[in-house]
């Protein structure tokens, strides 16, 4: 039997709060969002034979001094660990930890995918890194030493039994919410995205009846299916509709979408199964710079407007994502996506910094022309949220930076939206909102 601890590593500074993942780019939290760490979970449930524990020090608000001391207490033979690019440093503090106490150590996350050689060499530490679009596949291997003889598809459930779940949190959304993964990866080209890199295009669907399965074994409530696009098969989001009306218990769930995989039929049986917000990844106001990012798909201004208005019919609230600072942006362009957000019926707007993430074609193109206004190897840059490291040849960086928060403000401070945010605020939350606000006007 192995003692196997997977930690997601507590954040560089106190008070801060970071998304990790095995397959996002992460970034400090600027909403306070306690991420699920159902990804270490899933993976956990690949050794159901051993000694597994998982420790997440964001939702605990663990230091490295707790880690430590955890390490030292249960001496663990294996010690997974989450890596993002904007808190390599600081992450890799829980390897030297754990070699410390005897441990092998082994990195998960998009920064070693792509440079797991050179951050071995940077940090000697680390024992392995998990790389592939099967990285589930490699860990059994590497811990089991042996084929794992199932894939992704017939993935058991996640061991949300090692997660505190009622620590999760995301504003809106509310607390005690996990993810449940149904597929993973996308067939677009978008420059920007990493989804590229770590699943290398290739699109994969957990069975509906193992997905139906996790919900049943830790009657999950309070959902979001975690998937780069939900809806990317139509015909397998209306069966999992069809199978979630058959739970003993309603299910509140949300998802990610694209607005050229919708329709009013599907988004109709969403709404019956419990669907109430869904989040589309709409990116900019303006075609050219759609086409310049290669967004690929229908994906068009028009349908950004009908998958909006259609989600808004059947009931559903909607959250778009927008990114700022693309190749070709300018000022014009910029003003076209805050008017664009400005028109669109929607309940929340999300405005990133679009951040050449090592591995995307974003990056390449960024390193050929010198656009990178930092040394782009100082990863602790690349965080969409905090950081623009680009000065593209029409706008500058700090320029977009700037336009990000006036883009909240503009959007935010209208009647309408302050109407919405009131209907989901609780007296509780007040201090969060608080710090929220605070962080969007940095």
């Amino acid at each position: 039997m192995e003692k196997i601890l997977f930690i997601n590593p507590p954040a560089p500074k106190k008070g801060q709060v970071v998304i990790r993942d095995l397959n996002r780019s992460g970034r400090l939290s600027k909403e306070m969002t306690i991420w699920p760490q159902t990804s270490l979970a899933m993976l956990a449930s690949l050794f159901p034979n051993d000694n597994v524990r998982i420790i997440d020090a964001i939702a605990e608000g663990y230091d490295y001094e707790r880690i430590k001391c955890i390490l030292r207490k249960e001496s663990p033979r294996w010690v997974i660990f989450n890596v993002i690019s904007s808190t390599l440093g600081s992450d890799m503090r829980t390897a030297r930890e754990a070699k410390r106490v005897g441990a092998k150590t082994i990195a998960v996350g998009a920064h070693t995918e792509v440079l797991g050689e050179s951050t071995k060499d940077a940090f000697p530490c680390l024992d392995f890194y998990l790389s592939g679009s099967t990285p589930e596949k490699h860990l059994y291997r590497i811990i089991k030493n042996e084929e794992l003889p199932y894939g992704f598809e017939d993935f058991p459930p996640a061991r949300q039994d090692l997660l505190p779940i009622a620590k999760y949190r995301l504003p809106i959304i509310g607390d005690g919410y996990t993810f449940v993964a149904i597929s993973r990866g996308c067939p677009f080209p978008c420059i920007f995205c990493r989804q590229q890199v770590t699943w290398k295009g290739k699109v994969q669907f957990r069975k509906i009846e193992k997905v139906i399965e996790e919900i049943k074994k830790f009657r999950l409530k309070n959902i979001m299916f975690h998937a780069d696009t939900a809806t990317l098969d139509i015909d397998y989001m209306r069966l999992l509709c069809l199978e979630l009306q058959k739970l003993p218990w309603k299910v509140k769930w949300c998802c990610n979408s694209r607005v050229d995989t919708v329709d009013m039929t599907t988004l109709q049986m969403m709404k019956l199964a419990g669907c109430w917000m869904i989040m589309y990844g709409i990116e900019s106001g303006n075609m050219d710079i759609l086409k310049c990012n290669r967004k690929g798909g229908k994906h068009d201004l028009q349908m950004s407007a009908f998958a909006v208005n259609s989600a808004k019919m059947v009931g559903i609230k909607v959250w778009g994502y927008f990114m700022m600072g693309m190749l070709g942006e300018s000022k014009d362009t910029l003003d076209d996506t805050l008017g664009f957000a400005l028109s669109l019926n929607l309940d929340l707007a999300n405005f990133a910094v679009a951040t050449p993430y090592p591995g995307t074609e974003f990056y390449r193109v960024c390193e050929k022309f010198g656009l990178f206004n930092i040394d782009p190897t100082n990863w602790e840059k690349y965080d969409q949220n905090y950081s623009c490291i680009v000065d593209l040849p029409k706008v500058k960086g700090k320029y977009i930076q700037k336009y990000i928060r006036w883009s909240y403000v503009r959007f935010y401070c209208r009647p309408r939206a302050l109407w919405r945010l009131l209907k989901f605020f609780k007296l509780k939350d007040i201090p969060i909102w608080f710090k929220i606000i605070i962080n969007h006007l940095k």
